[in-house]
């Protein structure tokens, strides 16, 4: 057995015939008689290598005290995860240096003393140099689990971190222990992957990687032949405040579930980010060329660091990489779900998120009276730059009033359309991207408050009026911006701009600031003050379900997970004052306080390692909360993304004015267009009767599976109806049952 260097106390693990002195992680405690034989019962039991720890009804926990891999054995199943493979000898694909990165158990990526972002693993740099240690957990006397703390020595390097390793009722739990962090060098750590090895899938296994990218993807083992690059997203999208020096704006999916997995046979499990979510990434493997194992983990950031530009004496601006002084405010934790036999695939651990969400957000089920199989986004007023004698001016553009929109639910009526919801969109004072207001206030040009008044009482469904608080488009050219609004690293005011369809990047318009996390609660506290409560009213904070950023303000400094606990109070507090609040783009801390979500994916980004979509996310949280689709106008095969609708219970979503694209040229809704509703009633009232004729009986049903077989999409529902959906151009048969093209078989 090698020695650890730096064990101060009595090494805790020790082979069979020995005395185990047990330390707590949080103090030290001499052990009575029964709770060392306790410990050398476990101790006793040695397999392969790795020593028995502790265990309970379903799991127990391993460790190797030569290198510190962890085990653990579903006894159930019959089944053991390793937290790294343990036959690499017999990968040929992979080099040495890849070898040792899949030997670790950490990944760790910090900026060196001149500003250089170097990453190390915790195998080579720990392990091989004897500096790492391993103690055990208590909890009520009882052995739980194992911490290891890795010291990294080199000079370049000087940093220790934690591990903890604990069986919980029913899953795994490990932290990364971010208070324990000792940075005893020049060196500044950046981000860590955690686990990036855990249950790797080999070519040879039958299986795939599960990731949360958009509605939910699948990498399967054997694709790794296309040899695709690696596959890293932030969750709940990318930070705003992050990356200004390259000007453009994503265009993939954003992952809205902080959730991954691996199907391995006939087992398999989900990692659930329990803390630290908004500041994790998730990070995907699987390329032949590099190594013969597909991997998928989460990686965390300790501090933000980015490329900033700084103004030197000779008035020169100079790339320079800096880096928050505040490290993260939340240790990661994430909690392993294992599954096996029929319940080993991604409906599995549907299922097992599922009942995490209802128990952490209290969620309640459907009931058939909320059923709106439509939600109308319209657009309400604008305006226009131009000039009189030479001189700027603005004027107004009404896209829609409150009596056109009135009209529309009318005219859906009239084509058996009922339960359309309304998501209204610059109808308040100035319309659309105007100055921040936060207080109830509808324009006269587009109606009024009394226009508002009658949609109210016409509307058979919520109508949910937006407020944008986070963006602010009216201060740019501000002298007194304060600490009212979002900092980069470099202690410079943040501006955004819109990126272009075409390529993603800045076209210099329009420009506004960020709002910063006290400012946004004071908004939103003195909006919520001055709202009238009345029936079918309803409110959506726009960009709160998409936008999640740090400010690096050195007075009003907050990291992406305070943000988000101060998103979830503001939702909160918006129910207690109104019945309905709906969340824009679903991310999934929006639960605490919604009880809509739209703009949700329907697809995935489809990058090359993806071997498919599949409808996680609705799998999820179909039966529970009410789900509207991203905006299908802007779909080139409108009846494929109507099936999609109708594969995974997501209603239909559309985008409304009363006025032609043309007319809004130059205006800020120039990013409408095609969104005319005289041109969309007939289809709109067409594609609604549709779904709702068939999911209108599903809607407070739990979706317990899915698949796709031999071309066909396959979902089953808690009631036992099964809706068997052919996306392709030809006739597909499933168990003796004739699928049309492109059409939806109902059966039960």
């Amino acid at each position: 057995m090698k020695k650890w260097m730096g064990i101060i106390s009595t090494i805790l693990i020790i082979l069979a015939n020995s005395v185990v002195a047990q330390i707590s992680a949080n103090t030290n405690i001499e052990n009575t008689k029964s709770e060392v034989d306790n410990q050398q019962s476990l101790i006793n039991s040695v397999q392969e290598g790795f020593t028995r720890v502790t265990e309970n009804g379903k799991l127990s926990l391993w460790v190797n005290t030569e290198n510190a891999d962890i085990m653990i054995e579903d006894k159930f199943a019959g089944y053991r995860w390793f937290s790294n493979p343990i036959n690499l000898n017999d990968d040929s694909t992979a080099s040495n240096s890849m070898k040792e990165q899949l030997k670790a158990q950490l990944w760790v990526s910090f900026l060196d003393e001149i500003r250089n972002v170097v990453t190390v693993e915790s195998h080579t740099h720990c392990v091989m140099k004897n500096t790492f240690e391993i103690r055990l957990v208590r909890k009520n006397n009882q052995i739980v689990g194992v911490k290891t703390t890795y010291d990294f020595q080199d000079k370049t390097q000087m940093f220790k971190i934690s591990l903890q390793f604990t069986l919980e009722n029913g899953y795994l739990e490990v932290s990364i222990l971010y208070d324990e962090i000792e940075e005893y060098g020049t060196s500044v750590i950046c981000s860590i992957d955690l686990l990036p090895n855990f249950g790797a899938g080999s070519i040879q296994d039958d299986g795939y990687l599960f990731i949360p990218d958009g509605s939910g993807a699948l990498i399967k083992f054997e694709d790794s032949y296309k040899e695709a690059s690696d596959y890293k997203e932030s969750v709940y999208g990318r930070d705003p405040a992050v990356n200004l020096l390259l000007r453009t704006v994503p265009d993939s999916q954003t992952i809205r579930m902080p959730v991954f997995g691996i199907k391995k046979d006939n087992a398999a499990f989900i990692g659930v980010i329990d803390e630290g979510d908004a500041i994790a990434s998730i990070r995907a493997s699987s390329n032949i060329r590099v190594s013969s194992y597909s991997t998928v983990s989460a990686s965390f950031v300790y501090r933000e660091n980015d490329n900033a530009g700084i103004v030197d004496k000779d008035s020169l601006v100079r790339t320079v990489r800096m880096a928050d002084k505040s490290p993260a405010s939340t240790s990661p934790v994430v909690r392993y779900y294992f599954l096996r036999g029929e319940d080993a695939d991604y409906s599995g651990m549907a299922r097992i998120y599922q009942s995490y969400l209802v128990n952490k957000y209290n969620l309640k089920r459907l009931t058939e009276k909320s059923f709106s199989p439509l939600l109308l986004e319209i657009f309400g007023l604008t305006e226009y730059k131009t000039n009189f004698l030479g001189i700027p001016i603005k004027k107004p553009v009404v896209a829609t009033t409150f009596k056109q929109a009135e009209d529309f639910i009318k005219s859906l009526k009239d084509n058996g359309v009922s339960g359309v919801s309304t998501a209204l969109y610059g109808f308040q004072k100035g319309g659309y991207q105007k100055k921040t207001i936060a207080k109830e206030s509808f324009d006269s040009k587009v109606g009024g408050k009394k226009g508002y008044k009658r949609l109210l009482d016409y509307a058979d469904a919520p109508v949910y009026v937006s407020y944008d608080l986070v963006q602010n488009f009216s201060a740019v050219n501000s002298l007194l911006k304060g600490e009212k609004y979002i900092r980069n690293l470099n202690g410079m005011t943040v501006v955004r701009e819109k990126g272009t369809l075409s390529s993603g990047s800045w076209n210099g318009s329009p420009k506004w600031l960020i709002t910063s996390a006290w400012r946004l609660k004071d908004l939103c506290d003195n909006l919520l003050s001055r709202v009238t409560p009345t029936q079918n009213s309803g409110i959506v904070f726009q960009h709160m379900g998409k936008m999640i950023y740090n400010n690096f303000s050195p007075n009003a400094n907050t990291d992406r997970q305070q943000l988000k606990s101060s998103y979830q109070s503001i939702l909160k507090k918006s129910k207690t004052v109104l019945d309905h609040v709906a969340g824009e783009c679903g991310n999934v801390y929006l639960l605490s306080g919604v009880d809509m979500m739209y703009e949700v994916p329907l697809e995935s980004s489809r990058f090359q390692i993806i071997s498919e979509s599949v409808p996680f996310y609705s799998m999820v949280l179909h039966g529970y909360v009410n789900l509207h689709s991203e905006n299908l106008g802007l779909s080139h095969d409108q009846y494929s993304m109507l099936l999609k609708c109708i594969e995974s219970g997501v209603s239909l979503t559309y985008r409304a004015t009363n006025c032609d694209a043309g007319k809004l040229t130059n205006t800020a809704l120039s990013f409408l267009y095609n969104t005319q509703f005289s041109d969309w009633n007939e289809v709109i009232a067409k594609n609604v009767k549709e779904y709702s004729d068939i999911q209108k009986d599903l809607y407070t049903q739990r979706i317990i599976a899915h698949m796709y077989e031999k071309n066909l999409s396959i979902t089953t529902y808690e009631n036992g109806t099964v809706l068997i959906v052919n996306f392709t151009n030809d006739n597909q048969q499933y168990n003796g049952v004739s699928v049309q093209p492109k059409s939806v078989k109902v059966i039960g």
